[in-house]
């Protein structure tokens, strides 16, 4: 699903941030995918997404989520379609 600044629990230590929190790590926006098909098939919970610390794009400081500056996230969030886009990612 789609999501403006949705709450988040990370799953390491089960700790909910909300949007107003000053350590939000979601930033502008959520995409949340689903895993298709091989090692990811039916995996949900992570997503595309914005990010307070944009110098930490390209870093693996995730949790397993692709994280972008909120400006892109917003571009991204704005061209896809739930339920009719689809997002392949590859390594």
């Amino acid at each position: 699903g789609k999501l403006e600044k949705p709450p988040w629990k990370n799953p390491v230590d089960g700790r909910t941030y909300y949007p107003e929190d000053p350590d939000y790590p979601l930033g502008s926006r959520w995409i949340g995918l689903e895993g298709l098909e091989g090692a990811a098939k039916d995996r949900v919970g992570f997503a595309i997404h914005g990010t307070k610390d944009p110098e930490q794009i390209g870093t693996a400081d995730s949790q397993g989520c692709i994280r972008l500056d909120n400006g892109n996230a917003i571009l991204v969030y704005n061209l896809l379609e739930p339920g009719f886009s689809t997002v392949e990612v590859v390594e």
